[in-house]
């Protein structure tokens, strides 16, 4: 899996290029035991700084306002206190963080099987693939996310943005199509 052709297009004006590698983050994903296809992931694209891709491109306002950040020291981090380490609690899946969502701060975490988590006051799940979920968020696409049950945390039930609570591990996630 990959992200679409478009998304590469938006990627390369931000430094990404194709068989790109570093080596920054091994030692911090090392640590925290990332799974191998995450520390993969994050040799080809972290660092980036991912500005927003969407249909109001034309207003620099919105545009220059919200950035991704592939970098997973810019985030609350892995620490027993952190925000991935209390979501992981609650939601009962490992995360790992691999960078940050301005000007909101939202963490952006991945679980062991791929699926891509905004973290902060709440936890949302954007998708069940990297690729997608993180191609969501730089499209400023999340209107298919779910919502952890903000109410109690620890039982396990989603919502969507209408109310209606969901069984994640069935849940397919809708995008736009462009």
């Amino acid at each position: 899996m990959s992200f679409t052709k478009e998304m590469e297009s938006h990627l390369k004006t931000m430094g990404w290029f194709l068989n790109r590698k570093i080596s920054t983050y091994d030692e911090f994903m090392e640590k925290y035991n990332y799974p191998e296809f995450i520390r993969e992931f994050i040799r080809e694209y972290g660092g980036l700084k991912i500005k927003t891709l969407n249909k109001l491109q034309n207003d620099s306002i919105l545009k220059e306002m919200f950035r991704i950040s592939m970098n997973p020291l810019d985030s609350d981090g892995m620490e027993p206190d952190s925000v991935a380490e209390d979501w992981s609690n609650d939601i009962g899946r490992k995360l790992y963080v691999i960078g940050l969502y301005s000007p909101e701060n939202f963490d952006i975490a991945v679980d062991g099987n791929g699926a891509v988590y905004f973290l902060g006051q709440d936890c949302y799940c954007l998708g069940k693939n990297i690729y997608q979920g993180l191609e969501s968020i730089i499209r400023i696409d999340q209107w298919s996310s779910v919502q952890l049950d903000p109410q109690d945390s620890t039982s396990g039930v989603w919502y969507t943005s209408k109310g209606e609570g969901l069984d994640l591990d069935n849940y397919e996630f809708k995008y736009r199509t462009f």
